[in-house]
């Protein structure tokens, strides 16, 4: 259970950068294909008492436009084909008769609205919870006069919603409006709304560039993709000269060769988790270096899990770092660990309101088992939580988790193996740092 879930957070890291990456080429691309989305949301809507207008579904499309990273602009049109009221009681009266009884709904007629809204986004980039901001106005128009004495209202809006971005291209998404009906009178609507999102008219790709041809004084010499290196180039390179993006991770081969010296053919080329182009055009930290910060956790490991700042040195989780040897197949933890692992119970001690996370891992080898790894680096992360807690350190203070060879420290030696992978990591939250001189 425990290594499916450990899985599963590992697909869903990947997943999520994956689809950061296809929304940055979406924000950043030249052209406004991609940018340009349509929606269809069902919703509900009730009315303030007075209005004597019975609550309703209603439908709704928006037409949209992503402008950048934050901001997005729509226009809807919303229809509630079938809407009630009462014929019998006038506007600003209650519901209910001098005698308690309820007044009927015998009239019924059409309500439909036109308005535009801005969306500001708190977290573009967070595939599964994109939470967001609305606020916009419109016209409200009836069949029936429902709106005081008038058939039409202005309406301001003001809303919160969240998305969540099942494919690159299609989202679900859900909002709550609050509405004034402003006309002769103003009256207040509360609408909620749960639909589909579809982005149409391009792949989220960068535009392909077209063929350079440069006549050199060595002869003619033709860079097809456009990248700004020569065939004759990439094919040492050993990147692809029809590619502009060998290793798709939103850089350009000639960026990652002549700009940031990156490998145009690893999309992580330091390892720490995030790709070359989400250090570089995201966080604005080094696509060269493991930990930019050196405050002794990765790039990847305070973006991706731990949600601390990638460049602050301060924030970085208190980390210890065993290259601990099981012996062959088993998870048991060797006498000679004992003192160091003791170091981090005096710290959990000695701070009664920090925790720990304990990782395990191991190396790759050819024909290495992915699954056995996992189960094995989540049987290893246990035996060390088992010890903190037989040391006196409380279960709901420690989660373990196992991560097999999906985060090598050092790129992985398929042959020989590597020791310095092989390793249990316990990350302690709730631990002033001191501070780091550079």
């Amino acid at each position: 259970m425990v290594a499916a879930l450990a899985l599963g957070c590992a697909l869903g890291a990947r997943a999520e950068s994956t689809f950061r990456m296809t929304e940055m080429n979406r924000m950043n691309t030249e052209s406004d294909l991609g940018k340009w989305y349509w929606g269809m949301t069902p919703g509900f809507m009730w009315f303030e008492h007075d209005m004597n207008v019975r609550n309703t579904g209603y439908g709704a499309l928006h037409f949209g436009y992503d402008y950048d990273r934050v901001f997005s602009f729509e226009f809807g049109a919303l229809v509630a084909p079938s809407i009630q009221y009462n014929k019998h009681a006038k506007h600003g009266e209650p519901h209910w008769s001098a005698e308690g009884l309820s007044y009927e709904w015998t009239g019924r007629g059409q309500m439909y609205g036109l308005y535009t809204d801005a969306l500001m986004h708190l977290d573009r980039y967070n595939r599964w919870f994109d939470p967001y901001l609305l606020v916009g106005a419109g016209v409200y128009g009836s069949t029936e006069r429902i709106f005081g004495d008038n058939h039409m209202a202005f309406v301001p809006r003001l809303g919160v919603g969240v998305m969540s971005h099942v494919t690159e291209k299609l989202t679900l998404r859900a909002d709550a409006i609050a509405q004034c009906l402003v006309n002769d009178d103003t009256e207040f609507a509360g609408g909620f709304e749960v639909g589909l999102v579809y982005h149409f008219g391009g792949d989220a790709e960068p535009a392909k560039a077209k063929p350079v041809t440069v006549e050199t004084p060595q002869g003619v010499r033709v860079d097809t993709d456009g990248d700004g290196l020569f065939d004759d180039e990439e094919i040492a390179l050993g990147t692809n000269p029809k590619n502009p993006d060998s290793d798709n991770d939103g850089l350009t081969d000639y960026d990652e060769v002549r700009i940031y010296g990156t490998d145009p053919l690893n999309p992580d080329t330091d390892g720490d988790g995030l790709t070359d182009s989400e250090e570089v055009k995201i966080y604005g930290t080094d696509p060269l270096k493991w930990d930019t910060d050196g405050g002794g956790v990765s790039d990847g490991h305070e973006v991706l899990i731990d949600k601390t700042n990638p460049l602050d040195p301060k924030d970085d989780l208190l980390k210890f770092e065993f290259g601990m040897l099981f012996a062959y197949d088993t998870a048991t933890i060797q006498p000679q660990y004992f003192g160091d692992l003791d170091k981090v119970v005096e710290v959990l001690q000695n701070h009664p309101a920090a925790t720990a996370l304990i990782e395990g891992h191991t190396d790759r080898r050819a024909g290495s088992s992915a699954s056995y790894n996992k189960d094995l680096s989540v049987r290893r992360a246990k035996a060390v939580e088992a010890y903190f807690v037989k040391k006196g350190v409380d279960t709901k203070r420690l989660k373990s988790e196992g991560w097999g060879f999906e985060k090598p420290k050092v790129k992985p030696d398929l042959i020989k193996g590597n020791p310095e992978n092989r390793r249990v990591e316990v990350y302690i939250k709730g631990v002033e740092r001191p501070t780091i001189k550079r």
